[in-house]
């Protein structure tokens, strides 16, 4: 992988808490689709996408992956996600780092694609209530696209 500047490839399953044993599911679709949810509505969708594998692994938060020596001299104010249903448990671990955001970037879906995920209406609120309104979303089959936020 050639690399790129200012940005930083890190293996990491991001949530609210630190050190949560999760069980990730593994997708058939070289892994695009692997999360830490189990599917359900997403199975509808794309019913030719099924869940292959599945590993355990320790969550961290994002505050604490930049409250790390490598990142203490970075400032980051736009934050991109794609995160399979795991957007808000991520952002609600992200209290630090939302603070000095300005614009978020964020896969959303009108409904929960995954058991236990987050939909359009909870990521809008969340938002929201942290001072970021929505400036534009692009929807796409079984509604599931990206959405724009900024303060």
């Amino acid at each position: 992988m050639t690399p790129i500047a200012n940005h930083v490839a890190l293996q990491e399953l991001c949530w609210d808490k630190d050190d949560e044993i999760i069980s990730f599911n593994i997708a058939s679709n070289d892994g695009q689709s692997s999360s830490a949810f189990p599917m359900s509505a997403h199975k509808n969708i794309w019913p030719e996408i099924v869940e292959v594998d599945m590993i355990d692994l320790t969550t961290v938060t994002l505050d604490t992956i930049l409250a790390r020596p490598r990142f203490e001299n970075c400032l980051f104010d736009y934050l991109v996600m794609d995160t399979q249903g795991a957007e808000l448990r991520i952002l609600r671990g992200a209290k630090n780092a939302l603070e000095g955001a300005k614009y978020l970037y964020l896969e959303v879906s009108e409904d929960r694609l995954y058991e236990g995920g987050c939909n359009l209406d909870e990521v809008i609120a969340f938002t929201r209530d942290r001072g970021f309104l929505m400036k534009w979303m692009e929807l796409g089959v079984g509604g599931v696209g990206n959405a724009f936020f900024m303060r």
